[in-house]
């Protein structure tokens, strides 16, 4: 199973790296939230002595599954199958 899961290269894989990402409440997926709700919005947070560098990426496009032909088909919580 080493083939398939295993990560030679130590490398995180996918389309974005953040250093640090202020979301609203609930998982950060399928791009800019739609509902901007009070609610829903991160609050009293406070960043300090932060040093973000050296940040690395191995970006791989993977062939996806779609219904339709163009939406990408996603789980529960927008990761795309």
């Amino acid at each position: 199973m080493t083939y398939l899961f295993g990560n030679p290269g130590g490398l995180p894989d996918g389309s974005t790296l953040y250093g640090v990402i202020i979301n609203q409440l609930g998982v950060a997926v399928n791009g800019l939230p739609s509902d901007v709700s009070q609610n829903k919005r991160s609050k009293d947070v406070i960043i300090r002595d932060v040093n973000i560098g050296n940040i690395k990426l191995d970006v791989k496009e993977l062939p996806v599954l779609s219904t339709d032909g163009e939406t990408p088909s996603s789980d529960a919580v927008g990761a795309i199958v």
